[in-house]
């Protein structure tokens, strides 16, 4: 089985009042520390960023080749279809809120392999 990881990064940061994913968190913008626990857990064979729309770009510059970007909807619940639908060939989706950066590699992996052992 394969598993796919979206990492929602989608929302308008309005009680922030500032993109809190892009924010410099121990020499790293947030959604980085995000990206390298689930590449570093070896469990998603693909990993997909969902961004506002004008923030696409910047955040295609800002993953690299680590992650494929794609655009969120209007609400939490769009952007989520948004990365389901980006990750329609895995068979366990996993769904990440990029502004909680402090999951570890073996929290991602632990989280693949539940959903794959009991099919949820």
């Amino acid at each position: 089985m394969s598993a796919g990881l979206a990492i929602l990064a989608a929302g308008s940061s309005s009680r922030a009042g500032t993109d809190k994913v892009g924010i410099e968190l121990g020499g790293h913008p947030v959604l980085l520390w995000s990206v390298a626990a689930a590449e570093a857990s070896g469990a998603y064979a693909a990993i997909v960023v969902v961004a506002p729309a004008d923030r696409v770009p910047a955040m295609m510059r800002l993953v690299g080749s680590r992650a494929r970007v794609v655009r969120g909807g209007p609400t939490r619940t769009a952007s989520s279809w948004a990365g389901l639908d980006a990750l329609a060939g895995q068979d366990v989706i996993a769904i990440h809120d990029a502004a909680r950066p402090f999951a570890t590699p073996s929290l991602f992996a632990a989280v693949a392999a539940v959903a794959t052992e009991y099919g949820s």
